[in-house]
């Protein structure tokens, strides 16, 4: 990743691997025993990098007997968790190898400084390619850092790759990354912190977009070094949609011109950690529940083994979160989408009506000790299922706060599709010298509920880019851009467009203290912000949002 992650040190997690190494023994057999896992075995092998290093990896095959396709998944987070249920995809068409990424669980003996995971990618598949269960035909798949590995191996072109399924993950290593809006994601960020321990310290080390950011960017975009298809899966839930359709766009025009038409984007109602689960917070989506591992079965069909129409045309395939149903599309957004701007008013009102009154504000008090709660939305809590994420009801500990201002249309005449890009630009005013402005979209049901879809942030001192800090002068009234990432949904007809804004939206985002001092500075002291939000003549604030006609 660029920062100094202590890889090795895995004390925080010691209670978790007792309890797993606990399950594996009981239940998939430890040494040398291959147990079986329905149509599969499992063997335990070694292996060898260029450098003399091995990493630990458990192979499965469906018979011996014969050479099969492989599919390589590349994990940080222990390959034992297999070894409970087997391979993540049901078929059983091909073996699996799962190795621990160098440093890690099994592969600790194989610690390097800064190593070059590409480059033990390319290893793994070469070695695969070479043994005798194998017919030369490599693909990788998985999730975030399963995913980024992916994009890593194939920068450097192993020639038995033949195709790759990485999901809601990104090549290009960008500041908005941890820090959207110019804000940390706390909840996110101490996630990960568990699992590489010292990210965390490393993040906070560098909270603006400096040299060291300018260098990773640079040095993570390489989508021309890219030269195998890619099935692109991302979730409207998850923290950076934006991203992986960024990262597709850049590989249908910069990826090596023979793959440029080949690779496919798919785009599901799924939060971080739960692609392909029908529940998704207080909402179900049962017609997208399987449909990125079916994907992904269709694509490895397709391209390991010369079977099937792999993933049809059109190439961007997406689920409307509003009328529960796929669609499909030639470009994300659609050549034929359209800006549909919404106006704040003082009554609470949102509409397409521009704000004629010379004057008109609302306030907007932030006491950064009780701030407005995280409920639901792009946490990242990772494995914490007990958490709220994806979509909730905003009534319940959000809407209703002093600290929080809402502004909602009239109930729809007729349905308006979203799909693309949604940003606002708040016209804001404070006495504190930095703040935070928080906004929170959400359907508002005819029952009353506000269930969310996006929620996004941007720090004061931050906007006008990311590079520079520039402190807010008392009194004076700043536009200040939200970028809200990407969604894809129709309100349909009855229901009513609503934002919350406020300045917290807390463990999502860390809380700003006000002080306009060192950020994240440890026991900072805490101030009251009196923030104004204007919706007037010279200052309308105002909702931007992706639509098709």
């Amino acid at each position: 990743m660029g920062f100094r992650l202590r890889a090795w040190t895995l004390s925080r997690s010691h209670f978790t691997t007792v309890i797993l190494t606990i399950l594996v023994a009981t239940f998939a057999g430890v040494g040398g025993a291959k147990p079986a896992y329905g149509w599969m075995d499992r063997y335990e092998v070694q292996i060898p990098m260029r450098d003399g290093k091995h990493l630990a990896a458990d192979l499965y095959l469906p018979d011996s007997s014969h050479r099969w396709p492989t599919i390589l998944i590349q994990t940080p987070y222990n390959k034992a968790w297999y070894r409970l249920g087997g391979p993540p995809l049901d078929t059983k068409d091909y073996a699996f190898v799962i190795a621990d990424w160098r440093g890690f669980w099994g592969s600790r003996d194989a610690f390097v400084l800064l190593p070059n995971r590409g480059k033990d990618g390319y290893d793994c598949v070469e070695w695969i390619a070479d043994q005798k269960w194998s017919d030369g035909h490599v693909g990788t798949w998985g999730a975030s850092a399963l995913g980024i590995v992916q994009y890593q191996t194939a920068r450097e072109q192993p020639p038995h790759l033949d195709a790759c399924v990485p999901m809601v993950a990104d090549f290009k290593m960008h500041y908005e990354r941890y820090y959207p809006g110019g804000i940390l994601l706390e909840a996110h960020v101490d996630m990960l912190d568990r699992h590489f321990i010292g990210m965390k310290d490393s993040l906070l080390a560098h909270p603006s977009h400096d040299w060291l950011w300018k260098r990773q960017e640079q040095s993570t975009d390489f989508p021309e070094d890219i030269a195998d298809p890619m099935l692109i899966i991302g979730g409207w839930y998850d923290y950076t949609p934006a991203s992986v359709i960024r990262a597709y766009n850049d590989l249908i025009t910069r990826s090596d011109p023979q793959v440029r038409t080949d690779h496919r984007l798919v785009m599901g109602p799924w939060v971080h950690s739960g692609i392909d689960e029908k529940k998704q917070g207080q909402l179900r989506y049962r017609k997208a529940a399987g449909s990125a591992e079916k994907a992904a079965i269709a694509w490895f069909d397709y391209w390991l083994r010369g079977v099937g129409p792999g993933i049809t045309e059109p190439p961007v395939r997406w689920f409307d979160m509003g009328t529960k149903a796929w669609q499909q599309i030639d470009t994300w957004p659609g050549s034929n989408s359209q800006q549909t701007v919404l106006y704040l008013h003082e009554d609470g009102s949102l509409s397409e009506q521009a704000p004629i009154e010379a004057v008109s504000s609302s306030e907007m008090p932030y006491d950064p000790s009780r701030p407005s709660p995280s409920v639901g939305g792009a946490v990242g809590y990772g494995l914490l299922k007990w958490k709220k994420e994806g979509p909730y009801d905003q009534r319940d500990g959000v809407e209703g706060r002093a600290d929080v201002l809402t502004f909602t249309t009239e109930p729809l005449s007729q349905d308006l599709t979203i799909a693309g890009p949604v940003s606002a630009a708040i016209y804001l005013s404070s006495d504190r010298p930095d703040t935070d402005v928080m906004v929170r979209l959400t359907d508002v049901y005819p029952d009353g509920r506000s269930m969310l879809i996006l929620d996004a942030a941007r720090r004061a001192r931050f906007r006008i880019n990311f590079d520079a800090e520039q402190l807010l002068e008392p009194g004076v009234v700043y536009e200040i851009p939200v970028n809200l990432q990407d969604t894809g949904i129709t309100i349909p007809v009855g229901h009513r467009i609503r934002i919350d804004v406020s300045s917290s939206n807390n463990s999502r985002y860390f809380a700003n203290p006000n002080d306009g001092g060192p950020l994240y500075k440890k026991n900072a002291e805490l101030f009251i912000a009196n923030n104004v939000v204007y919706h007037e003549q010279d200052h309308p604030s105002r909702l931007i949002l992706t639509t098709l006609p």
